[in-house]
């Protein structure tokens, strides 16, 4: 049993990684003028993009697939050590951040800072240093 619930969070893993760099990378071709390389995965999800509800829907489940995923890390550890809590916060924070980095999207370039894209800038900071 431990084996294959190995497998389903190492599954879960993959899912959430290509869903965090692929996904905007495909959407990202949707935008008009968006250029990979110059803007912030961020832009995709402004009030004025014409992809707004998929990067922000995306932000959402990778956020929980990388909750789900500390749950399965923190089963595989027989004795847990500081190190191995702070791992697992770290993967909890990251997942939060993103979270929240999708419930409240950024603002657009030429608009003032609001409420939504300070929260956003926190957490979508936060959740990056973890």
């Amino acid at each position: 049993m431990v084996k294959y619930q190995s497998i389903i969070f190492l599954a879960i893993l993959l899912l959430t990684a290509m869903g965090d760099l692929f996904v905007p990378i495909i959407i990202g071709n949707k935008y008009p003028g968006y250029n990979h390389l110059i803007d912030t995965i961020s832009t995709l999800g402004t009030n004025k993009s014409p992809i707004q509800k998929f990067q922000c829907i995306n932000l959402i489940a990778v956020g929980i697939l990388f909750i789900i995923f500390s749950v399965g890390q923190s089963l595989a550890f027989t004795h847990i050590k500081w190190c191995h809590v702070f791992f697992i916060l770290s993967i909890v924070l990251f997942g939060i951040g993103t979270i929240l980095a999708g419930i409240f999207p950024e603002d657009p370039k030429d608009i003032l800072e609001t409420v939504s894209g300070k929260i956003h800038g926190i957490a979508s900071g936060t959740g990056f240093i973890f």
